[in-house]
C-alpha cells in the first residue's frame, strides 16, 4: 500500500450545517488513530460552511484534507458520489456534518479491519438530541450471532474502497431516503470478506426532529412514495442479485423491522383511517414484491443474533400482519403514543 494513501477517508457531507460542522471536524482532529484524510463535501451550502472548514484547516495543518464544492445542490446521493471520486483511502467512512465520532472510532474500526481482513467493519452508534441528551443507543447484534449485515445504515461503518470501485457502487441519485440501505445491501452482496463488528458506541448521530426527512416521514403519502416503497424495491432488487439465501433473509428481515416500526408510528397518530390506508398500501406492496416475506425464518426465530426484545417485538407485529389484524396493531400503536420507548425495540 502506498504510504501516501491514508487508511481511512472520512467523508463529511454538509449542506447548510455550518453551525454544526465544527463539532464534526473537531471530532476528526481528536481521533487517536491518525492515518486518515478528510474529504469535505460542500453540498451546495449557502451558509458559512466553507469558512468553518477553512478555519479548521488553518488550525490543524497536519491533517490531510480535500475540499469538494458541489454546486448547485443535487441531493445527498450526488454529493456522496462526488466525494467518493476524491477519496484516496483504503477504507471510507461516511460522516454527516451534524454527526461526530468518538475519539477512538477510527482506531477501533481500523484495528478490527487489520486484524480480520474484513471488507466492512461496523460499530454501534447512538442518537443525540438537540439538547445533547442521549435519545437511545442503537440496538446491535450479538458478536456471535453470525449476522452478515449488522446494520442497514451508514453510521459508524468503514467500507473497503476497492470493493466500491470494482463494483461501481455509486449512490442512486434519484433517492432522497433509503440510499444508505441501498449502499449497504449492495456492498454486502459484493464484498469478498465478511463484515466484523466493534461492539461499542463509537459514533454519534444527531437526531434532528425538524429535519426535512422527518417531515416527510410524518406525511403518509410522502412516506410511502419517498421512503417505504423505494425501500421495498431496493430489497427486492438486492435479493434478486445474490444466491446467498442467508443474506437474502437478512436483507428482507432488516427491511421488515423498518416497515413494522413504521406501522406502529402510523398508528400512534390520531388518524386511524389514514394509518389503515398506509398499512394497506404497504402490505399490498410487500405481498407483490416480496411475496414470501411472512415465511422469512428470521421473523419467527427468537434467537437470531439480534437482541431478544427487538426480535420479540418484530415477531409480534409479524404475527398480527400474518392475519391482517390492523385493529390490534392500532391498539399497540396507541400504547406507543403513551410510551415511545416501545417502538425503540425495533430499531
Amino acid at each position: 500500500m502506498d504510504r501516501d494513501i491514508p487508511f481511512v477517508s472520512v467523508m463529511i457531507l454538509c449542506y447548510n450545517y455550518g453551525h454544526l460542522l465544527k463539532k464534526a471536524l473537531d471530532a476528526c482532529a481528536a481521533q487517536t488513530f491518525r492515518d486518515f484524510e478528510i474529504v469535505m463535501i460542500n453540498n451546495g451550502s449557502t451558509d458559512n460552511t466553507e469558512e468553518v472548514y477553512r478555519q479548521f484547516c488553518r488550525e490543524n495543518p497536519e491533517i490531510r484534507t480535500s475540499y469538494v464544492p458541489v454546486y448547485p445542490n443535487q441531493g445527498p446521493c450526488h454529493g456522496w458520489n462526488e466525494g467518493l471520486s476524491h477519496a484516496r483511502g483504503e477504507f471510507v467512512l461516511f460522516n454527516d456534518a451534524d454527526d461526530w465520532m468518538e475519539p477512538d472510532c477510527l482506531k477501533l474500526l481500523a484495528e478490527k479491519a487489520k486484524e480480520t481482513g474484513a471488507d466492512r467493519v461496523t460499530g454501534r452508534f447512538q442518537d443525540v438530541l438537540p439538547d445533547n441528551s442521549i435519545g437511545r443507543k442503537r440496538k446491535f447484534m450479538e458478536a456471535g450471532g453470525g449476522i452478515t449485515i449488522q446494520t442497514p445504515m451508514l453510521q459508524g461503518v468503514i467500507f473497503k474502497r476497492i470493493i466500491i470501485l470494482e463494483n461501481k457502487l455509486l449512490f442512486p441519485e434519484h433517492f432522497f431516503l433509503s440510499h444508505d440501505t441501498w449502499f449497504v445491501y449492495n456492498f454486502a452482496i459484493a464484498e469478498k470478506n465478511e463484515c466484523h463488528i466493534v461492539d461499542k458506541v463509537i459514533y454519534n448521530y444527531y437526531y434532528n426532529p425538524n429535519a426535512v426527512s422527518r417531515s416527510i416521514l410524518l406525511d403518509v403519502d410522502k412516506r410511502v412514495k419517498n421512503a417505504i416503497f423505494p425501500l421495498i424495491d431496493i430489497t427486492k432488487e438486492a435479493i434478486e442479485k445474490t444466491d446467498n439465501l442467508k443474506l437474502k433473509n437478512e436483507m428482507e428481515y432488516l427491511t421488515l423491522r423498518v416497515i413494522y416500526s413504521s406501522y406502529l408510528s402510523a398508528y400512534s397518530g390520531d388518524d386511524k383511517k389514514n394509518a389503515d390506508n398506509y398499512y394497506d398500501k404497504v402490505r399490498e406492496k410487500l405481498k407483490r414484491e416480496l411475496p414470501n416475506y411472512l415465511k422469512n425464518p428470521l421473523l419467527w426465530k427468537i434467537n437470531n443474533g439480534y437482541d431478544i426484545a427487538g426480535n420479540l417485538a418484530c415477531n409480534m407485529i409479524g404475527c398480527l400482519d400474518l392475519i391482517n389484524a390492523k385493529s390490534l396493531i392500532n391498539i399497540i400503536g396507541k400504547m406507543v403514543k403513551k410510551d415511545a420507548h416501545i417502538i425503540k425495540c425495533f430499531l
